[in-house]
């Protein structure tokens, strides 16, 4: 399936093409300010970025620059994620 360019940022579109593909995918899917989506052939979930979730963020905090948010937040997404899944499978952290 082809995806137009108004369906670049359609998540639906996205998780669709990709886990028809690929059926066993886990995906992270970053959206920026909208926060990420952690997607699998079995469930789907929504994470809201910091400042939806407490909007006082923004107030209290000036944001300079953001180089390098994306990939902080991968790395320590996935470290939380091996951790869990080390926990649940072999019992240990």
């Amino acid at each position: 399936m082809e995806a137009s360019e108004t369906d670049v940022l359609n998540v639906e579109v996205i998780k669709n093409s990709l886990l028809k593909k690929y059926k066993n995918l886990r995906v992270l899917l970053k959206i920026g300010h909208k926060g990420c989506h952690y997607i699998t052939n079995e469930f789907e979930i929504k994470i809201p970025a910091a400042p939806e979730l407490n909007s006082q963020i923004l107030k209290d905090y000036q944001i300079v620059d953001t180089t390098g948010a994306g990939d902080g937040f991968t790395a320590a997404f996935f470290v939380k994620y091996k951790q869990l899944i080390c926990k649940l499978h072999f019992g240990f952290p």
